[in-house]
């Protein structure tokens, strides 16, 4: 009679052994390519035009790092025997699980990340809630580890090819694709000026006029300092953002919506009226160091372009802020403070002690630059100067947000609000004095057709001017975004600066250097501002509009035209025109196609103003309603229907929505956010102290009369206004994650 050995208990058969490797192989991966694949193609999917390179350049390298971290979590199993192996198993599924859920699902909005400090302590609801989850689901994981272990190659399957189908067709959806992915920006000439004639447009991005203003009338030295220069008080920026405002400078072209984004910035660049190209076909060395997104990088515009590098020498700092970015999104609050690291975030300050620390040409030369770091390299620089002409354009951050400049012209992390963009106002001034002083050291100055722009304000509130008031001028207008800094130094112009009230547009720019040049411009769109008288009547045209990318960056937001007629920082030259381009409908769709909600239905905006409110949809998915020019004397509202269909009769349910301040400022008594379902009124919120506290949950239960309700969210202008307010476009609503849920019978 013959012995056979006994089966293990709890272990498969024997012919099931060759399985287990293939299985293990598969679990192992899960985990490394949620975090080192899946979550960074989602991140870059969803802003491409950050990152200086292709999804397809960088996926060799996250393959890679995935691919090792996979060997190592298989070598790690491998380790483990009989039981213990399986719950390492278990483990694993879950953990990825959990990963795909958070990255999924628990994508709360942090801000833009652009630097700004993030307060953890808001909303601390949301650590609990995450860790809730993640100890549920790997505590079931483990908990039922018996249970998981015949199924563990149809669970790991699921979580590689449902994220991975997700991140494929995320990334074959894109095709907005700048033309710094087909040039680099090469940074070597950065400081390459000319012996003879240079033409220099330094641009303080953000740098509101009436700053400029208020810190000249409190030092009146500080005139010596811009000698030649003429100050166009009067002047106003086309748009209020950087995108469209700087193409506007260096094209006189104007961005309608009418094309993608990426196609008007070719067309532009390569028109006729394009400043860069018609100097670089007259033999100037023209080298462009702004926005990426906003120049085009052609070598038949631009003189600082070559092939781009491939590898990681090309862009390797550029990928450790993606994996800082995906890991970001991929874990729950805890890790997220660890990844961001006060701001510093965590792989790309590891990524120079890996030797990956080089971030991309186009990241440094072609991007915006740090003020107090550019005039720094600047001093320091020893390029010698060249005897043709040049043609430069510099990109620097000045006041706009991360603040890093403090009112010496010192690097500092300022935390945003009025007072320290005041304060990084005056350093931005501070590095445009040192600058024109090392000119003066290298005698370029007097050789030199100076611009020191701004390309947009920044809304801050201010004081009218006293000549202007004096001349009957109004209101401070509310749209401070509008008002740009603009200084002229023609070549070989000296004496004191001069203030001139000239009706300016930032759009000048390009016919006003071909003139002061003694260049042909006459076919040139605008005015030369030298040529334009302070009683000059002209009305110019302020398009406003919010940068989003909703519909994968290939517009901007709904553009909304206002005329101005006479000095542009008085309200009472402002009126709107009533042209309108970009489709609110188009916004309420990318929205409710957002929050995939199969209860909601079309939305519709309205208005008491007799048009629709401006809105758009953010980057972080809210619909923001603006108003319109609000009157409290005659009850002004405007608002958006959201209607919920599919309801059961007489069955109980629960609404939830997100609400946001678009513009978390203190308006007490002035504006209202009111909420109804049909006629019942949700919530009154009164704009007041409590507004800049950010989002916050409305949740209200009801019991449906009908199969469907109608949700609104509504803005009230109320109360008597302070003597000298401009209404304007001062308060919103963002409405965001609108849920419906049945709760009873």
């Amino acid at each position: 009679m013959k012995r056979h050995p006994p089966r293990p208990p709890d272990g498969p058969p024997r012919a099931g052994e060759a399985l287990r490797g293939p299985v293990l192989a598969l679990v192992a991966c899960c985990v490394p390519f949620a975090l080192f694949v899946f979550s960074p193609v989602s991140v870059w999917g969803y802003n491409v035009l950050e990152f200086p390179f292709l999804i397809t350049e960088a996926l060799p390298y996250l393959l890679g790092l995935a691919l090792a971290g996979a060997t190592v979590v298989l070598l790690v199993l491998l380790l483990f025997r009989g039981p213990w192996r399986d719950r390492a198993v278990a483990l694993l599924l879950g953990l990825a699980t959990a990963l795909w859920i958070q990255g999924t699902f628990l994508t709360w909005s942090y801000g833009a990340l652009d630097g700004r400090a993030i307060d953890w302590a808001q909303k601390p609801w949301r650590a609990w809630v995450e860790l809730a989850v993640w100890g549920l689901v790997v505590g079931l994981f483990l908990a039922g580890w018996r249970r998981v272990r015949p199924h563990a190659a149809p669970i790991a399957g699921a979580l590689l090819g449902v994220p991975g189908g997700a991140a494929l067709v995320l990334v074959l959806s894109v095709d907005a694709y700048p033309s710094y992915l087909r040039n680099a920006v090469d940074a070597g000439p950065l400081f390459r000026l000319s012996s003879s004639r240079n033409v220099i447009v330094l641009v303080l991005d953000g740098l509101q006029t009436t700053e400029f203003y208020r810190l000249l009338a409190g030092e009146p030295a500080l005139r010596e300092s811009f000698t030649g220069f003429t100050y166009f008080r009067n002047a106003l920026a086309d748009f209020p953002i950087t995108h469209a405002s700087i193409p506007a400078i260096l094209t006189a072209r104007r961005y309608d919506n009418s094309e993608p984004y990426l196609d008007f910035i070719e067309r532009a660049y390569g028109s006729s009226s394009s400043l860069p190209k018609l100097l670089k076909q007259r033999g100037y060395t023209v080298d462009l160091y702004g926005m990426f997104r906003a120049v085009w990088a052609d070598e038949s515009v631009m003189s600082n372009v070559r092939s781009p590098e491939g590898g990681l020498r090309a862009f390797g700092g550029d990928l450790a802020y993606l994996l800082d970015l995906g890991l970001f999104r991929a874990l729950p609050q805890p890790g997220k403070r660890l990844v961001y690291a006060n701001q510093a975030w965590c792989l790309r300050r590891l990524a120079p002690r890996l030797g990956l620390g080089r971030r991309a040409a186009v990241s440094i030369a072609g991007g915006i630059r740090d003020s107090v770091d550019f005039l720094a390299d600047f001093v320091r620089s020893s390029t010698p100067p060249v005897s043709g002409p040049v043609f430069k354009l510099f990109h620097l951050l000045g006041p706009h947000p991360p603040l890093s400049i403090d009112e010496k012209g010192e690097k500092a992390s300022l935390p945003y609000d009025a007072a320290n963009y005041r304060r990084a106002c005056v350093g931005s001034v501070r590095v445009a004095e040192a600058f024109l002083r090392e000119l003066r050291r290298r005698g370029l100055y007097d050789r030199s057709l100076i611009f020191i722009l701004s390309d947009h304000g920044y809304a801050v509130l201010f004081e009218m001017p006293p000549d202007v008031v004096a001349r009957g001028g109004g209101a401070p207008t509310p749209y401070g975004r509008a008002l740009p800094l603009v200084l002229v130094k023609p070549i070989g112009s000296d004496g004191p600066m001069r203030t001139s009230d000239a009706p300016v547009l930032l759009s000048d720019v390009p016919k006003t250097a071909l003139t002061l040049l003694g260049l042909p411009a006459g076919s040139m769109p605008g005015s030369s501002m030298f040529d334009l008288r302070e009683d000059t009547a002209r009305t110019r045209i302020h398009t406003a509009v919010d940068d989003t990318n909703w519909e994968k960056s290939r517009y901007l937001s709904v553009m909304t035209d206002f005329a101005v007629d006479g000095f542009s920082w008085s309200s009472s030259s402002w009126r709107p025109t009533g042209r309108v381009r970009g489709s609110y409908r188009d916004a309420l769709a990318a929205f409710r196609s957002l929050e995939r909600s199969p209860f909601l239905g079309q939305p519709a905006c309205y208005s008491s103003a007799g048009a629709d409110p401006r809105m758009l949809v953010t980057n972080e998915g809210i619909l923001d309603v603006f108003f319109p020019d609000a009157d409290p004397e005659r009850g002004d509202y405007a608002g958006v229907t959201f209607p919920l269909e599919g309801l059961e009769k007489g069955r109980r349910y629960r609404l939830s929505l997100e609400v946001v301040d678009p513009y978390t400022g203190t308006f007490p008594g002035r504006f209202l956010q009111v909420l109804w379902l049909d006629d019942r009124m949700i919530e009154s919120y009164d704009l007041g102290a409590g507004a800049s506290s950010g989002p916050r949950r409305v949740t209200y239960e009801f019991r449906a009369l009908a199969r469907d309700v109608t949700l609104k969210a509504e803005l009230r202008a109320v109360g008597t206004p302070e003597k000298g307010w401009g209404w304007g476009n001062s308060a919103g609503v963002g409405i965001r994650d609108i849920r419906l849920e049945a709760i009873g019978p």
